[in-house]
């Protein structure tokens, strides 16, 4: 009998504290490397990830096994702990408490 394989498609999207603009072009083009970094070493794949000022997208391949909302627990509080690190002129930065929306699609074969 053939292994079996499983994987989670998700579009993920959350916003800043409050849907304030910290999120510029500059800050962007720093910030979503970064998180892509944090999928990657939860043994994630982020596909593509984008945003505006407030909000960020991001369409990744994840695993059955753990959970959704822990990955977003550990991208939210690790991108944030950097921002405050890299970027001090953003030590009022913060992520909204909980998601604006996760669709999942589970692929299985």
């Amino acid at each position: 009998m053939p292994g079996t394989f499983s994987q989670i498609l998700l579009h993920a999207v959350f916003s800043t504290k409050g849907r304030a603009p910290w999120i510029t072009p500059e800050v962007a083009t720093r910030l979503y490397p970064y998180i892509g970094g944090i999928v990657r070493a939860e043994r994630g794949v982020l596909i593509s990830i984008g945003g505006v000022e407030d909000h960020v997208h991001m369409f990744m391949r994840w695993r059955p096994d753990p959970s959704i909302s822990e990955l977003m627990r550990t991208v939210k509080a690790r991108s944030s702990k950097w921002i405050h690190d890299e970027m001090p002129a953003l030590r009022e930065f913060a992520w909204q408490e909980g998601l604006l929306g996760v669709l999942r699609q589970q692929v299985s074969g």
